[in-house]
C-alpha cells in the first residue's frame, strides 16, 4: 500500500499539493483527517503507552461522513477504533496502525492502491507514523515567512479554536518552529520537500519532480484533474481554501495584511535562513543545516 502524508505550515499550499498529487490514477486522497491530532497530545506521541486523549471514534465518523464513505464506518479498521476508545490506557503504535489501516480500507474501497492525506499539523507525528509504517512518504511544504504568516493571521482565526492564530508574531514564531521541525528530516529518504513558490511558478515540473521522488510512474493528466481534486477534498465550510480550484498563481498577501510597522516586527521574529535552507533542499541539496 502506498502511503503519503502532506505536513507543513498552515496556509502554506498544502490544499494545493493535494489536489495536483492526489489527481495521480494510484491515490485516494480526501478532506483533512486531523486523526492523529485528535488521538495524540504532541508531547505524549512517543510514549509507549498512554491515556488516551479523548475518544476518537466521533472524529472519525465524522471525517467517514465529510467523505462520503459511511460504509467504512463498520469496517475492520474503524471497529478497532472503537475498541480503543474503550481502553483507558493504549499503545501508541497501536492507534497508529489503526488509524493508517482506515486509510488503507478508503484506497482500497475506492479500488486504488495508495492514498494521499493531508492535515498540516501531522507534522507533529511524523516519528510515530513512520514508526508504525515505515515506507510512509512525506512531502513537506514551505512558503516564504510574511506571506505565510499573513495568511495564517487572516484566516486562522476561522477556524475553531483558531483565535490563537490572530497574533502576527505567535504565528511567525510558529513558522519559525515549524521549519525547524521539517528540516531535521533533511537526510530522511522517506520525506521529500517543496516551495509553494516554486510550485506556483514551475507546476509541472516540481510535480513531476515529486511523482518521481514517490516511486509513482508518470502521469500525463495530473494538471487536467487537479480542479476536480480540490472540489472534492475542500469541504463547504472551508472558505478559506475557495481560490485552490483556481488557475495556479503564486499569491503574496503580507503587504495587503500587514501594516508597515507590523511587517518590520514580523520581519524581526521570522528566521528566513529556514526559508533558504529549505529551498535548497527542494531544488536537490541534501545538507543538513548548521543549528540555528
Amino acid at each position: 500500500m502506498i502511503r503519503i502524508f502532506i505536513v507543513g505550515y498552515q496556509r502554506s499550499g498544502t490544499t494545493l499539493l493535494q489536489s495536483l498529487l492526489g489527481a495521480h490514477d494510484m491515490l485516494a486522497t480526501f478532506s483533512e483527517s486531523h486523526l492523529f491530532k485528535a488521538a495524540f497530545r504532541t508531547w505524549r506521541v512517543y510514549r509507549p503507552v498512554y491515556k488516551r486523549r479523548g475518544p476518537i471514534t466521533p472524529k472519525v465518523e465524522k471525517f467517514l461522513h465529510e467523505n462520503g464513505l459511511q460504509a467504512l464506518g463498520k469496517s475492520d479498521a474503524a471497529r478497532a477504533l472503537q475498541a480503543i476508545d474503550t481502553r483507558k490506557w493504549v499503545s501508541g503504535i497501536e492507534l497508529a496502525e489503526a488509524i493508517l489501516t482506515l486509510f488503507d480500507q478508503i484506497a482500497i474501497f475506492q479500488e486504488k492502491p495508495g492514498w494521499l492525506e493531508k492535515t498540516p499539523q501531522h507534522l507533529y507525528y511524523c516519528d510515530l507514523i513512520a514508526a508504525a509504517a515505515p515506507t510512509a512518504h512525506f512531502v513537506h511544504i514551505a512558503r516564504q515567512g510574511e506571506d505565510a504568516v499573513a495568511s495564517l493571521v487572516v484566516h486562522g482565526p476561522k477556524w475553531k479554536n483558531g483565535h490563537i492564530y490572530a497574533s502576527p508574531i505567535r504565528s511567525a514564531r510558529l513558522w519559525n518552529t515549524e521549519l525547524k521541525r521539517s528540516l531535521k528530516y533533511a537526510n530522511h529518504p522517506q520525506h521529500h520537500f517543496v516551495t509553494y513558490e516554486d510550485l506556483t511558478e514551475q507546476t509541472k515540473s516540481e510535480v513531476n519532480r515529486l511523482v518521481g521522488e514517490l516511486g509513482l510512474p508518470p502521469n500525463p493528466h495530473l494538471f487536467e484533474r487537479y480542479q476536480n481534486i480540490a472540489r472534492h477534498v475542500v469541504l463547504p465550510e472551508e472558505s478559506w481554501k475557495a481560490l485552490n480550484d483556481q488557475s495556479i498563481q503564486k499569491r503574496s498577501t503580507a503587504r495587503e495584511v500587514f501594516k508597515e510597522s507590523e511587517r518590520v516586527k514580523v520581519q524581526e521574529v521570522l528566521n528566513l535562513d529556514l526559508y533558504e535552507w529549505f529551498r535548497q533542499l527542494a531544488r536537490g541539496g541534501r545538507e543538513f543545516p548548521p543549528e540555528s
